[in-house]
């Protein structure tokens, strides 16, 4: 169990550098003009990420995704044919329970998600920056 608090500890921390911290920064110094577009392109444009971790020892895989990427696992059966598992659900407004937890989440804005999509502009409902 401590293997997935860390992997989570480390997702949000790293969207906590690259949104919140780049923001501070910017507010501490609004005189730097050249180098707010390098603060802010990562909090405004943002990254989707799929971590995987085996751990030998016990023998279980750990997977940790934010956004549309897709974890699949690859495996051969005893006819020796190649079968495939999705290991995650993408997080996109066009999966019904992201909607549905965005629209929990967001009481008082009904068009959170419109057309299948963020703000109508978003298709991931997850990612590492996307701060609007």
């Amino acid at each position: 169990m401590a293997t997935i608090r860390l992997i989570k500890q480390g997702f949000l921390k790293l969207d906590d550098e690259i949104v919140n911290k780049n923001v501070n920064k910017l507010l501490e110094n609004p005189n730097n003009k050249a180098g707010a577009a390098e603060l802010l392109m990562p909090a405004l444009s943002g990254s989707c990420g799929l971590v995987s971790f085996y751990d030998t020892h016990s023998k279980i895989l750990k997977v940790a995704v934010t956004g549309d990427s897709r974890a699949l696992l690859g495996s051969l059966n005893e006819e020796n044919n190649w079968t495939v598992t999705a290991l995650s659900i993408d997080q996109t407004g066009s999966n019904p329970t992201e909607v549905a937890k965005l629209l929990s989440e967001h009481p008082n804005e009904p068009n959170v998600v419109r057309n299948g999509r963020v703000l109508g502009s978003l298709e991931p409902t997850r990612a590492f920056g996307d701060a609007s």
